[in-house]
């Protein structure tokens, strides 16, 4: 028995199953659910599998790709411009798991962009997560890529870009650089702001004509169109009372 656990292991064998048979049913399960899998070995393939035999080899696989990755070390592609400017960006969303209840899923990237006018972006590394208890595995992984590219590009310009959840902030400003900066703009902006100034129930027609405004606005490049809400929250935070003041003040400010 113990040599056979041997062999299976210098085989790279996963469950019973070849490094290529893992490799195919890893793909498939990827694209299609397990009874579609298990029908397509079947009918295509002359090899009948159980769903339960799918599932556990493409877990171990997994398994084994998350346990590797953290010592993985993706190469840098050769830019044909200088990078002036890394743009820092992460976001998560909750999920209700079947039997652990709810759990974050995080995404982030590392947008690299030229020194061009236009800001040509140039390359870009994305990171995620599965669905964690807290994020610890996540944020290890941006602050390893963070730190790669800060030794890459030291004197680029770093900008943290998130929507307005604290841990967001508190880990962008945690992020030391010596030419940062950080925004964080809370998803819709416009309408909160909008909804912020005409709050009445008979408003609808006056919030919707101030977002048209705002989003047709002539000669107005993207930076523009930021800056011009920002301001419009700024305006608003001295017109209204501290009650009503909540969803411009938070688009305000700037860690």
């Amino acid at each position: 028995m113990a040599r056979s656990i041997v062999l299976d292991a210098h085989a790279r064998i996963i469950r019973h199953a070849t490094p290529l048979f893992a490799k195919q049913l890893s793909h498939k399960y990827a694209q299609m659910n397990v009874n579609a899998v298990c029908a397509d070995l079947s009918d295509n393939h002359g090899r009948p599998v159980t769903a339960s035999y799918v599932q556990n080899v493409t877990d171990w696989v997994g398994a084994i790709a998350m346990a590797q990755e953290e010592t993985w070390d993706y190469t840098l592609p050769v830019l044909d411009q200088p990078v002036a400017s890394v743009a820092i960006s992460l976001d998560g969303a909750m999920l209700a798991m079947k039997e652990e209840g709810w759990r974050e899923a995080m995404v982030g990237s590392l947008s690299l962009a030229a020194i061009d006018p236009a800001g040509e972006r140039l390359h870009t590394i994305y990171v995620a997560a599965t669905p964690e208890h807290g994020k610890a595995v996540f944020l290890q992984r941006m602050t390893q890529e963070i730190e790669r590219i800060k030794t890459q590009y030291p004197n680029a310009l770093y900008l943290g870009i998130a929507d307005g959840a604290a841990s967001n902030w508190s880990f962008l400003s945690n992020t030391p650089s010596g030419n940062s900066s950080t925004i964080s703009m809370p998803p819709n902006t416009s309408p909160a702001i909008a909804m912020a100034a005409y709050p009445g129930k008979t408003d609808k027609p006056k919030r919707e004509q101030w977002l048209h405004e705002q989003r047709h606005q002539p000669g107005q490049d993207e930076h523009g169109a930021v800056e011009a809400v920002i301001e419009a929250a700024q305006r608003l935070t001295h017109k209204r009372s501290p009650s009503k003041r909540a969803a411009s003040t938070r688009i305000c400010k700037r860690p």
